[in-house]
């Protein structure tokens, strides 16, 4: 029973420090709204995450249209999976993937994921007082978290596919699939687009508050700098498709959401370049637009021969999905 009680109390604090970052980033972003600076916002924050792109440019950042976009499918996408886990306290043990056994949040997860929001709120002071550094520590951590938490939910709903299709709770493996993990997968793939545009800032530019123009280092330039950052999209994509359709395709098996995320970042770079100018990243940031619309595709159609093929072996030996290879 202790054990239930701190794993329910876990399940609390994380939707907690969900809404707690949805809050200041609430905040943040009405910082920059009206002629008049709200007097208590004033307070928390001395700029806006858009005036402060404004003051450190380069050739990463996507469209403003874009942010707009990302940030409300995030907190909407994940506000619905948590508030889901919260309400299954209230529910029956076999339609509660906290309560049932072996429960589908354990204390790890449930852990990882209270840092995974509460590590934002850090970066957006970190990066409000415009110390680039740090707010890039903040981001690469919260990315690594971001992996993390999807990683251990896979495992968890692989590792008791078997066990829940037996018990009739297949609704709730579809649930965690669905609002959870694809919901992270959102947020994981944002926040490392984010983390390579900070990457981008640190190579060009000193930590600058206080000042109207950012001082820049003398080591890449602007055009060359996002360059390496485009580069190392490219590269992670590659990566990431490799190992979700060939090492942990049985865990990654149900996550769509990264690629679409990539591709909206991608086609907004794309969007700004093609006005702004910046011919070389213009062609890396189709290239990675490109790329990643082809994995989308290729995924889909892995996953629907992948689908069928097992669906075939299942009726002839008798298997279920549980027990198949990759």
């Amino acid at each position: 029973m202790p054990g239930k009680i701190l794993l329910y109390t876990l399940v609390v604090f994380a939707f907690c420090s969900f809404v707690l970052s949805v809050v200041f980033s609430y905040l943040n972003t009405d910082a920059s709204r009206g002629d008049e600076p709200n007097p208590v916002i004033s307070t928390l924050y001395k700029n806006s995450t858009t005036a402060i792109d404004k003051k450190y440019p380069q050739e990463i950042t996507p469209i403003g249209t874009v942010f707009g976009i990302v940030w409300p499918v995030i907190y909407l996408w994940n506000a619905v999976g948590i508030v889901y886990i919260l309400i299954s306290l209230f529910l029956p043990q076999h339609k509660s993937p906290v309560k049932i056994e072996p429960t589908l949040t354990p204390y790890h997860f449930l852990v990882s994921y209270i840092f995974l929001f509460l590590i934002p709120i850090a970066w957006l002071f970190s990066f409000d007082n415009e110390i680039l550094e740090l707010s890039l520590a903040f981001l690469i951590l919260a990315a690594v978290l971001a992996y993390i938490t999807i990683g251990i939910s896979c495992k968890r709903t692989h590792d008791s596919e078997k066990i829940l299709k037996k018990s009739k709770s297949k609704a709730m493996l579809w649930l965690m699939r669905i609002l959870v993990q694809n919901g992270l997968c959102v947020l994981a793939t944002w926040l490392t687009i984010a983390m390579l545009i900070n990457v981008v800032n640190v190579i060009i530019y000193y930590n600058s508050p206080g000042l109207d123009v950012a001082l820049r280092r003398d080591t890449l330039n602007q055009e060359d700098a996002s360059t390496v950052g485009l580069s190392l999209l490219m590269f992670f994509i590659i990566s990431w498709f490799i190992i979700e359709n060939v090492i942990w395709e049985k865990y990654c098996r149900y996550n769509f959401t990264i690629y679409p995320v990539v591709i909206l970042g991608s086609g907004g770079l794309v969007a700004r370049l093609r006005v702004e100018g910046g011919t070389r990243n213009l062609i890396l940031a189709s290239v990675v637009l490109g790329i990643s619309s082809l994995a989308f595709t290729v995924r889909i159609i892995l996953s629907v021969y992948r689908s069928r093929s097992r669906n075939r072996g299942t009726s002839g030996s008798g298997h279920t999905l549980g027990d198949s290879s990759l």
